[in-house]
């Protein structure tokens, strides 16, 4: 009984390890470059994909001011699919110099599980 016990706690370990790690994501943001400061009007262009072994459950772009995490920029696609591509942009219109965070987050299941991608961008006025 201990040995049936004992394969049963195994096996039920080893489905568990993999049901979570069975859905990887693979984030791509081409656009912006973090490398060019962006300065009052100008357009910033939010491009990229996501693809993943299985089909994802939302996907949500945010452009955060990164002192303060207060939303500047918000899109969320609740599509389920096994690939995204995202093609957005953001007018930048900020009165004093700020650091901003792009973020690209998928939900990768209904158990929370996640995966994000980050860019620290730099508008001007």
């Amino acid at each position: 009984m201990k040995n049936y016990f004992a394969l049963v706690v195994v096996l039920f370990t080893l489905i568990s390890c993999h049901r979570h790690d069975e859905n990887n994501a693979t984030i791509t943001i081409s656009s912006p470059d973090p490398a060019v400061y962006f300065v009052g009007g100008d357009t910033i262009f939010i491009q990229g994909s996501v693809v993943a072994e299985s089909e994802m459950h939302g996907m949500t772009i945010q452009l955060l001011n990164d002192a303060n995490d207060s939303v500047m920029y918000t899109y969320s696609n609740e599509e389920h699919l096994a690939s995204y591509t995202f093609n957005q942009f953001y007018v930048n219109q900020v009165a004093e110099h700020m650091d901003v965070r792009l973020e690209v987050v998928v939900e990768l299941d209904h158990d929370g599980n996640e995966a994000k991608k980050t860019m620290l961008l730099h508008l001007y006025p």
